[in-house]
């Protein structure tokens, strides 16, 4: 494919991609008119204002500001480079890419992201067919004996690492894989003080590939088979990997989330595996770590519904605690699953089956509901009801959206028979100190950019057919605004210069680094119904550009008077005569538009 532009590339892949389609893979969207509608999963709101439009291409969200087509939505939603993001659109619209990749020198730099995902993929085929070997006897025996399906193990690709110190290494050398970098995605341990003392980091353990939303490999998770320590070793972090920020399983149960309209959410590997094997397709797990905001985010892009699992233990109720404020902040509805004493997920399923635990989801209290009453309690007596109180309002002062702080007071007051008034001067009086550090400083509205110039630009940007007549009438001259008049240039000579122009260009020029306030308005109008009618486009645009030289001469004549009343006062005949004849000769020209 010698030869290819990069341009030619990435033309191919707009025309391909629907943007309405890629977006929903991660954001619920809903038909609102000519546009899509969904929560923002770049900022937390409680009303959608996250908009998409097919017929340009492109997605605004009028909350926060985020904007462009659908290389700046996955790079901007996984971090990504742009080659990352163009291989990853290139596989999902089955368009082919060069050998090589698009830099000046001919030369392809993959991203560090990039080259773990790379040896990832290597180091999971390996750990595969070592579980279906003679090596890896003993633990698919193991996956048999806790009654998992062959399809299930091969739905999350496990594997196994041999029982050995150098088995990954050297296969990694064979597959001329650098060394160093398989250090980086955490497979192998090199040490600092004694560099040639490589090894495996993963020693006979159960292998669970931990894959992206888009089912890349970024990690590994390996369970120790026998005895030893750490149970569960897990990939450290790297280019690839945030343990806060992924969620075991996604890629495989978004769909099943969307159907369902609800996620079930469980801590561990083996937790989200058995109930997959059970038929309950809608589960995710965290990785070895506390819920965090990040999750809950990630998670909120599929569903407004989210069942938490939680052990019956003194943990499980300290995790509880963790994750209320969250899923409250969050603006999710949230379900408590408390699992009978002693039983996880896992014991849970084997002994009552799927179905049980689906009639335990169904019938699972809010979560508020579920920490106000096991949590913070409340009692009969005077004393104990006090205590509620103040356990309560400590919680609540955590908070920090007003609305939500007085809805979780209003709920206590009801669900605990305290007086409304009280607990909400209990807690004001321990956020006080805190509230007067956190001043909140009014933003000033930003003032819209309104006019005849203004209207002319909409005009241009929505039916670039009309540039040419604007062009022959050189309207540019007239604009007294030179934001908009610098603005309507360049986009003019954009049109000119790339002639076949597609839906969505005008939004992807106003993306420009050097893009004003001006640019944010016309890219709101942009995506609202157009206000202009192809048939009367012809007469529409002369109409405007008339305006605009009207209010051109209306200006001069303005500016011609104060300094003709300027000349006489100073006694500046000479002045007087040319401003006068200057004055004629604007009038002569006015009279013939």
């Amino acid at each position: 494919m010698k030869g290819v532009h990069p341009g030619d590339k990435v033309a191919e892949i707009k025309g391909r991609v629907d943007i309405v389609e890629l977006i929903s893979e991660y954001v619920p969207l809903k038909k609102a008119g000519r546009n899509f509608l969904g929560l923002c999963p770049f900022h937390s709101e409680k009303t959608p204002s996250f908009t998409v439009n097919r017929e340009k291409q492109m997605f605004y969200c009028f909350g926060c500001g985020e904007k462009g087509d659908a290389f700046a939505f996955l790079m901007r939603l996984n971090n990504a480079t742009f080659p990352e993001t163009l291989k990853l659109l290139a596989q999902k619209t089955g368009v082919v890419l060069p050998a090589s990749s698009f830099h000046r020198d001919g030369k392809y730099s993959p991203s560090a992201r990039e080259q773990i995902i790379r040896i990832n993929s290597i180091a999971a085929a390996y750990f595969t067919a070592n579980l279906f070997s003679q090596n890896g006897k003993a633990a698919l025996h193991y996956l048999k004996e806790r009654g998992l399906k062959e399809s299930t193990i091969e739905a999350f690709g496990l594997g196994y690492a041999s029982d050995g110190w150098r088995y990954l290494k050297n296969h990694l050398e064979q597959q001329k894989v650098s060394l160093k970098l398989a250090a980086d995605a955490g497979l192998i341990v090199i040490r600092e003080d004694r560099s040639e003392v490589q090894y495996d980091r993963f020693r006979h353990r159960l292998m669970f590939p931990v894959k992206d939303v888009d089912g890349r490999i970024i990690a590994f998770g390996g369970r120790i088979l026998g005895n030893g320590e750490p149970k569960y070793l897990n990939s450290p972090e790297s280019a690839a990997y945030s343990k806060g920020r992924q969620l075991y399983g996604l890629n495989q149960a978004k769909e099943t989330i969307r159907q369902k309209g609800y996620a079930i959410l469980v801590e561990g590997y083996f937790d989200l595996i058995v109930l997959w094997d059970a038929g309950i397709r809608n589960v995710v797990a965290t990785l070895g770590t506390a819920l965090t905001k990040d999750h809950i985010s990630l998670l909120k892009r599929y569903t407004e519904r989210v069942a938490v699992l939680f052990d019956s233990d003194e943990a499980g109720k300290k995790a509880l605690a963790r994750s209320v404020e969250m899923f409250v902040a969050a603006h999710m509805d949230a379900r408590a699953v408390v699992l009978p004493e002693g039983l996880d997920p896992d014991d849970f399923v084997r002994r009552s089956g799927g179905a049980a635990l689906e009639r335990l989801v169904e019938e699972a209290p809010s979560i508020v509901d579920y920490y106000i009453d096991s949590i913070i309690g409340g009692g009969t007596s005077f004393q104990e009801r006090g205590e509620a109180a103040v356990r309560a309002a400590t919680f609540i002062t955590g908070i920090e959206d007003v609305i939500d702080r007085n809805l979780f007071i209003k709920r206590v007051s009801e669900k605990l028979g305290i007086d409304q008034d009280i607990l909400k001067k209990e807690v004001n009086s321990r956020l006080y100190p805190k509230m007067r550090k956190e001043v909140q400083l009014s933003r000033q509205p930003k003032k819209e950019t309104v006019g005849l110039e203004f209207n002319l630009i909409h005009l241009m940007m929505e039916c670039p057919s009309v540039i040419p007549s604007v062009v022959e009438s050189k309207v540019m001259e007239y604009f007294l605004d030179r934001d908009l008049k610098s603005l309507g240039q360049a986009w003019t000579d954009h049109v000119l210069k790339e002639k076949n122009m597609a839906p969505g260009d005008a939004l992807s020029f106003l993306q420009r680094p050097e893009s004003s306030a001006i640019a944010e308005t016309l890219m709101k109008l942009l995506f609202q119904e157009s206000p202009f009618s192809q048939e009367s486009l012809g007469p529409l645009c002369a109409d405007m550009i008339r305006q605009v030289k009207r209010r051109w001469y209306k200006e001069q004549h303005k500016n011609i008077k104060e300094r003709l009343i300027n000349a006489q006062t100073s006694g500046n005949s000479e002045l007087g005569r040319k401003l006068l004849m200057e004055k004629e000769r604007l009038m002569k020209e006015e009279k013939e538009l």
